[in-house]
Formats: structure tokens, C-alpha cells, sequence
């Protein structure tokens, strides 16, 4: 047990509740190698940081735990939308290889190495954890790095696409298959006349309502239509009766 003073343990508590890389342990806490990095100039770099000089990208800073690299001096841990954005630009390349059903190969696995050399079938993508789901012979699945996969041969479905009309190449396929295209393409073509007489027949019948609703109001305007005044009596007409 830890001998007690007057302010209880032997190390203050504060020692104790912070981490073996806090800058604030003494040095025989401190794990080695994890002292705060500075840069040239001797400004203090967050933990993790290292500053990095080449002649072509000129002064840089790499986060030593991801490999993340960036030109603006770092203030604290990466994001994580910057390693994202980082894993993405590193392996979507290969990801998009990674497809469903694609024959892949075990490399540089070193908590499975008895795995390395076997293959094995990609199963999906796993957004979350940035792993890929495979399935081995036996029907396990294992979730893999993508740095830990070879492909060696895509999916069936990407190197023999189903063509519209299965067969032989050159062969224009089988009649069956002849047969179901033709009835569709008939089958189409009989429901593009039936549209067209159904749209003529639906013009001929508006064109015969309109010209019936002409005719009756042209009879209820003619029937509306006052009857024309009787002609007087010729004053000059003889009398009836007199000798001409």
C-alpha cells in the first residue's frame, strides 16, 4: 500500500486521475516516446503531432496514430470527418473492387496469419466500422481491412451481364426467347392503336355534342325570334263590288 502524508497519498491525485501521457505526470509516469513533439521553431505540437519537412511538399504535419497529413498547424485530434474523408480518399478506389461476390484474397493479416493466402467471397461493405464483410468457404464471416484484400476475380455478374435476349453470341438467341420479345413489342404496339381510336373516337363524339348544341340553340333562337307585322290594306284597291 502507498504511504500516506498529511495530504493522503504518496502521488497527488491529480497525477493519478490524469493519463501516462499527460504533460502534467512526472517523467517515470510518462510513457516513453509519447513526450509532447515541437516543431522547429519550438512551438508545442498537440499529442500525436509531428512536423515533417520535404523539399517538393515543403512543411507538413502528420498525426502519427492514422497517418492523416495536413498543411494547417494541428490543434488537437483528428476529426471524424477529417479521417473519413482521409480513409475514403486512401481506399475508395479499392472499395469500389470490394463489390458483392467478388472473389478476394487474404494479405498481410497479422492477428489471423494462418488466414493469409486463402480466399474468400465479399459479402458487403460496412459504413460503420469501415470493415468488409466476407464469407469464407466454411460460410463464416469474417470482417477484414480493405488493405487486407486482394481481388482476384470480380463478380459473375459483372464479367458475364445478362444480355437482353439469352443465347449464343451471334446466334440472336433461342425462339423462345425470339417469341417473348416479339409478343411484347405486339402487345405494345396493340395498346398504342387502341389509345389512338379511343383519343379519335372520345374527338368524334365532343364534335358531334358541340354541333347538336349548336342546332338547338340556333332553334331556340329562331323560336324566340318575334313574328314579322301584317301589311296594311291598299287604300287604292277597289271596293268590292264597284265596276272597274
Amino acid at each position: 500500500a502507498p504511504a500516506r502524508g498529511g495530504q493522503g497519498l504518496l502521488f497527488p491525485r491529480r497525477w493519478l486521475a490524469t493519463s501516462a501521457a499527460d504533460a502534467e505526470a512526472p517523467p517515470f509516469i510518462r510513457k516513453k516516446g509519447q513526450e509532447q513533439a515541437r516543431t522547429r521553431d519550438g512551438a508545442p505540437l498537440p499529442l500525436g503531432w509531428r512536423e515533417e519537412k520535404s523539399s517538393s511538399r515543403g512543411i507538413y504535419y502528420v498525426h502519427q496514430a492514422t497517418g492523416i497529413t495536413q498543411w494547417d498547424f494541428p490543434r488537437g485530434p483528428p476529426t471524424k470527418e477529417h479521417m473519413d474523408a482521409d480513409y475514403q480518399q486512401r481506399h475508395g478506389g479499392k472499395i469500389a473492387q470490394l463489390h458483392p461476390g467478388a472473389q478476394v484474397q487474404f494479405i498481410n493479416l497479422t492477428f489471423s496469419p494462418q488466414l493469409n493466402g486463402k480466399t474468400a467471397t465479399c459479402d458487403r461493405w460496412d459504413h460503420t466500422s469501415g470493415m468488409v464483410r466476407v464469407r469464407l468457404p466454411t460460410g463464416e464471416l469474417k470482417a477484414v481491412k480493405p488493405e487486407n484484400l486482394l481481388v482476384i476475380q470480380a463478380s459473375e455478374r459483372r464479367t458475364n451481364p445478362q444480355r437482353l435476349i439469352p443465347g449464343p453470341a451471334g446466334a440472336g438467341g433461342s425462339w423462345a426467347s425470339r417469341r417473348l420479345v416479339l409478343g411484347v413489342l405486339g402487345g405494345g404496339a396493340f395498346v398504342f392503336y387502341a389509345l389512338v381510336y379511343a383519343r379519335y373516337h372520345a374527338e368524334q363524339a365532343a364534335r358531334q355534342a358541340a354541333d347538336e348544341e349548336r342546332r338547338r340553340r340556333a332553334a331556340e333562337e329562331e323560336a324566340a325570334r318575334p313574328a314579322p307585322a301584317a301589311a296594311p290594306p291598299d287604300a287604292t284597291a277597289a271596293a268590292p263590288g264597284a265596276a272597274p
